[in-house]
C-alpha cells in the first residue's frame, strides 16, 4: 500500500510527489496510534499545526527540487559547419545571378524560409536584382563569424562580403550571412548595396 501511494505520487508530480507521499505515509502511522483522546486541547492543537507546518514545507521543498530538475541547462554551443561558407554563398549568388529564384529559395535556412515566403523573395529580386544585369566581377573582401547577429538571434553565423561589379560599371557591396544548420551552411541573409567610392575605386 505505501509502496503504490509513493508510486502514484511520484508519477503525477515527480520529486515533489515523493515528499507529500511520504509525509502522508508518515502522518497517517501517527494518527493510527490514536494520541488524540489522551491530549489536551492545546498538545493536539501544536501537533495538528505542526503536521501542516511540515506538510507546508515539504510540499514547497519537494516542488522547489522538481522545478530545479526540470530547468532546462543552457543548449550547448551550435558547432561551426567544417565547410567554408563560401561554398554555399557561391551556389546561391549562382542561382540568383541566372534567375533561378525557386530553386535559390529552396537552398535558403529554414528561418530564412520563416522570415521571407516565396512570392515575397522572387518579387523583391526580381525588382532589386535583375535591373542589375550580369555580374562582371565577385570579390570576397571581408569573412566574420559570430556567434550573435545585431537583431539578437544567436547560433553560429558567418558574413562575406563582396565587393561585386555589375554591367555598366555598377559597384555595389553584397553580404551574405550564413547559418548553422544541421552542421551545414545556409544562407540566412543577402544585402545589396551601393558600394561608397572610395571602397570601390578602381
Amino acid at each position: 500500500m505505501d509502496s503504490s501511494i509513493l508510486s502514484v505520487a511520484g508519477g503525477i508530480a515527480g520529486v515533489a510527489g515523493l515528499a507529500i507521499g511520504a509525509l502522508v505515509i508518515i502522518f497517517r502511522e501517527v494518527i493510527r496510534k490514536k494520541i488524540f483522546p489522551g491530549l489536551n486541547r492545546v498538545q493536539a492543537y501544536k501537533i495538528i499545526r505542526l503536521i501542516i507546518c511540515l506538510t507546508f514545507l515539504t510540499s514547497v521543498s519537494g516542488i522547489g527540487a522538481w522545478v530545479y530538475t526540470k530547468s532546462p541547462t543552457d543548449d550547448p554551443l551550435v558547432p561551426f559547419p567544417t565547410e567554408n561558407p563560401q561554398v554555399a554563398i557561391s551556389s546561391y549568388l549562382g542561382f540568383i545571378d541566372s534567375g533561378r529564384y525557386q530553386v535559390a529559395w529552396d537552398s535558403l535556412s529554414e528561418e530564412a524560409k520563416k522570415q521571407l515566403r516565396f512570392p515575397m523573395f522572387e518579387s523583391t529580386y526580381e525588382a532589386e536584382r535583375r535591373p542589375l544585369g550580369q555580374v562582371l566581377t565577385r570579390r570576397p573582401s571581408a569573412v566574420a563569424p559570430t556567434r550573435q547577429l545585431p537583431n539578437n538571434l544567436k547560433g553560429a553565423f558567418t558574413t562575406v562580403t563582396y565587393k561585386t561589379r555589375f554591367e555598366n560599371n555598377l559597384d555595389f557591396l553584397e553580404f551574405v550571412t550564413t547559418t548553422a544548420e544541421h552542421d551545414q551552411w545556409k544562407v540566412l541573409y543577402h544585402n545589396i548595396v551601393p558600394c561608397p567610392p572610395l571602397m570601390c575605386a578602381p
